[in-house]
């Protein structure tokens, strides 16, 4: 089971710095030397924050562990897992964190958001092994670097069958207001462009998350593994004129070819 629950890492959301993202799941460092995985990706998330479109992006799909704590991977970033231990995780990483640059956003007033190499912490703790709780802290985004965003949740899992095994994850993210205005706040510059009012968000909780996973065992060397998360925005991202769809939809798929 921990090691089915590894297998379906939550880092897409991770494509993007929509209130997603946030929550990994990782295991405990391989025994000796690395692993290695790789394979074609697809994945799938907002044209921007609070957007009803999806941007569906082809990646190719990398994984690699080494036994010292170091990793890089497409689904939760290049970092280091202090703990050796199979139930406790805690470390650090890098997280690319998608700004807006989209013709809709601009043709409503809105300016650019560059995108940002986010710094994060995570804390993950398994008191069953069915049941992983999951803790996340990412800064480093918005238009001035300094949107904040935590993130928790919990991930539960079981098998279907010999080769197939589910996870369902439920989470809540808190932005604070440099985040938040940065993504779904209206400068009066903005307004003045654009036909949208003024609006100034506080920090807050901005969404609720709920996230299904799969993993498909094909052959010894080949997997599939899919992720499809939907976030409900809420407070003041959910009221910004800005958000045209509370709905927040993203999706990654990839197959997995096992290198070492």
């Amino acid at each position: 089971m921990r090691r089915y629950l590894i297998a379906l890492a939550i880092a897409l959301p991770t494509l993007n710095a929509h209130a997603l993202g946030g929550l990994i799941l990782i295991g405990a460092p391989p025994k000796e030397g690395y692993t290695l995985a790789v394979g074609p990706a697809l994945a799938g998330y907002p044209e921007a924050p609070g957007s009803g479109r999806t941007k569906v992006l082809p990646l190719v799909g990398v994984d690699f562990a080494s036994s010292t704590g170091g990793f890089i991977s497409t689904e939760i970033g290049a970092g280091w897992n202090f703990s050796k231990r199979e139930d406790l995780q805690f470390g650090a990483r890098l997280w690319p964190v998608f700004g807006r640059n989209d013709d809709r956003s601009r043709a409503r007033g809105l300016d650019d958001v560059g995108n940002r190499l986010g710094l994060g912490l995570f804390l993950n703790y398994e008191p069953w092994e069915f049941l992983v709780l999951q803790s996340s802290l990412l800064t480093g985004s918005g238009s001035d670097r300094n949107g904040t965003q935590f993130e928790a949740g919990a991930t539960v899992g079981a098998p279907l069958g010999d080769s197939t095994q589910l996870g369902l994850t439920l989470g809540t993210t808190w932005s604070n207001g440099a985040y938040l205005r940065s993504y779904f706040g209206v400068t009066p510059a903005e307004s003045a462009v654009g036909a949208l009012p003024v609006f100034a968000p506080g920090a807050g909780w901005s969404d609720v998350n709920v996230s299904l996973n799969a993993d498909v065992r094909i052959a010894p060397r080949w997997k599939l593994t899919g992720q499809w998360l939907v976030a409900r925005l809420i407070g003041d991202a959910g009221h910004s004129p800005v958000t045209s769809s509370r709905t927040q939809n993203t999706f990654l798929m990839t197959l997995w070819y096992q290198l070492k």
